[in-house]
């Protein structure tokens, strides 16, 4: 028996794995990002994709209901997202990213759940992202390619290539302001100018929203029902993101 170097190898203590915490994560240099590059993030992510959507899901649920409906859910989630950065912020060490939110508030599970959804929200979502992309450059290019695949591809590989460089979410706050800005325009300024324009052009909505009624449409089965409330959880797009957009944030206090 004896030692090794004075080292006693035969009274190895284990850690109790109930005070274990992760460890301290950085991500750049942090405490970089303006008020305005979060809230331009944040708007980016919740609008961009899902805001042709909602007129759809409106004709489907009723022009009462559906605002009702929406109005529900967004509560909800800025209910969830406020007790987000509430548990961070009165956090005792500082939480960069959803995974430590999860074990701040359900210890090793709460991480695991926690970093799960937001892997399972970003694996789902990439699809959708890659398809709407390259319908719009295949369209923008006049059809250059008549296989989307090559525009999937294409997108994929700027994306790859870009994750490589950028550390730091002020970063890209500029695409942020450049796709909410869009998104804006797109809204506020381009449909309706379409519909001024082109008013003997623009058939009758009631073949694609349904009739104009106050609450649910007689044509619809429960699936466009579904489709049509999913639409609104594109609300709970910003809550994987909190945690890393606040980290970065010169003044968090303002969150």
């Amino acid at each position: 028996g004896g030692s090794n170097g004075g080292l006693d190898v035969t009274n190895h203590v284990e850690s109790d794995a109930s005070t274990w915490r992760p460890p301290v994560e950085h991500h750049g240099g942090g405490g970089h990002l303006s008020y305005s590059g979060a809230f331009a993030l944040m708007t980016s992510f919740q609008t961009s994709g899902s805001i042709i959507l909602i007129p759809w899901s409106y004709g489907q649920l009723g022009y009462v209901v559906g605002p009702l409906v929406h109005a529900v859910v967004v509560a909800i989630v800025l209910c969830f997202n406020c007790f987000m950065v509430d548990v961070a912020q009165a956090s005792n060490e500082e939480i960069k990213t959803l995974g430590g939110l999860g074990y701040e508030i359900g210890g090793a599970f709460g991480r695991r759940l926690f970093l799960f959804l937001q892997m399972l929200n970003m694996t789902l979502y990439i699809p959708v992202a890659l398809e709407t992309i390259a319908l719009s450059l295949q369209y923008l290019s006049g059809n250059l390619w008549d296989c989307g695949g090559y525009w999937k591809l294409i997108t994929f590989g700027v994306l790859l290539c870009l994750q490589q460089v950028v550390t730091e979410w002020r970063e890209v706050a500029w695409v942020a302001y450049l796709t909410a800005s869009i998104a804006a325009a797109r809204g506020f300024a381009l449909l309706p100018y379409a519909f001024a324009t082109y008013r003997g052009e623009v058939t009758s909505s009631e073949a694609y929203l349904g009739p104009a009624l106050a609450a649910g449409n007689p044509e619809n089965s429960w699936h466009d029902l579904a489709l049509a409330v999913s639409a609104f959880s594109y609300t709970f797009a910003p809550s994987f993101i909190l945690v890393e957009i606040m980290s970065d944030m010169r003044h968090k206090k303002l969150y």
